[in-house]
């Protein structure tokens, strides 16, 4: 953090959280989550404005489900496995100024590239396996505590993803 007197300068940090995904169609409406993580570097242009980049990906979250008969004609077992391999956002960051004892509220906007990996199984048999990238506006906000010169503490809740056109959210 090697930050001026006016706010402006270079920061680094990392995230842990729970991922999730929505799955719906073709006789599929799940939820899936899983634990993740993120890098993250920026540059705070003043106290209250940044452009920040984020690395990030997910664990790996399996449903056993079974067809619906009236869908395919027949009730069978499968299975689907839903995973972020990784993303890659750029975002620019809206804070408050300091709101008293160093807390500040916080918002997200902009662009996230993921790829992403379902893989759908028949008796513990992989039939398929898709991966496929792709990009998505990308919103969210939260709230930290300045801890010291070189530590905040944050919680935040940003959606990387939706694509209401395939179903996956």
């Amino acid at each position: 953090d090697e930050q001026k007197g006016d706010g402006s300068g270079w920061y680094g940090g990392a995230g842990l959280g729970s991922v999730s995904f929505d799955v719906k169609g073709a006789g599929v409406d799940e939820s899936f989550s899983s634990f993740g993580g993120f890098g993250q570097i920026g540059y705070a242009i003043n106290e209250n404005i940044a452009i920040e980049g984020r690395l990030g990906t997910s664990g790996k979250d399996t449903r056993n489900l079974v067809t619906d008969p009236a869908v395919f004609g027949v009730a069978v077992p499968f299975s689907l496995d839903v995973e972020a391999d990784h993303f890659f956002s750029v975002l620019l960051r809206g804070s408050t100024s300091d709101l008293g004892s160093g807390f500040r509220i916080f918002g997200l906007l902009g662009g996230t590239s993921i790829k992403s990996t379902v893989t759908f199984a028949v008796v513990g048999v992989p039939l398929l396996d898709i991966s496929d990238t792709e990009s998505s506006l990308t919103f969210g906000g939260g709230v930290e505590k300045e801890i010291n010169d070189q530590l905040s503490l944050g919680i935040e809740y940003i959606r990387y993803y939706s694509d209401t056109q395939s179903g996956v959210e």
